[in-house]
């Protein structure tokens, strides 16, 4: 999951600037999941309950795509994140899918299909997660 994080860094002479750049991972995806799972319960009579077996039940479908690995065909803008020395001193890359050690900002980031180390299984997919928990919970 990412989303847009507005950050205040020191400018020159010490005066804060600010800079939007894309943000992600847990803290992002934690309260993200958190409010899906609350609006699923949202009129339901019976609480959720223990929900760690839903990824696995709902993993693949629309529910919770899989995240697969970026390929050249992927969209610039999902391969890494750049951040500029006059903001982040010194410039920042931080990529998105490292198939490569050897890679300028490796940081060991895989993803394969059927699991990748930044989520798991893949990703929740708003409305259709939200219903399809509802099915589950039902």
């Amino acid at each position: 999951m990412s989303g847009t994080g507005q950050l205040t860094f020191p400018g020159d002479g010490g005066t804060p600037t600010y800079h939007e750049t894309l943000i992600g991972g847990t803290s992002l995806a934690a309260p993200l999941v958190a409010g899906m799972v609350t609006a699923a319960q949202q009129g339901q009579t019976v609480p959720f309950g223990f929900l760690n077996p839903v990824p696995y039940k709902l993993h693949a479908t629309c529910a919770y795509p899989d995240t697969l690995p970026l390929t050249s065909h992927s969209p610039a803008l999902e391969r890494a994140v750049y951040c500029p020395a006059a903001v982040c001193r010194p410039a920042l890359l931080a990529t998105s899918d490292d198939q490569n050690p050897g890679m300028f900002g490796y940081t060991g980031q895989v993803t394969l299909p059927g699991y990748d180390n930044m989520t798991g299984l893949g990703t929740p997919n708003g409305q259709a997660f939200i219903q399809h928990l509802r099915q589950l919970a039902g």
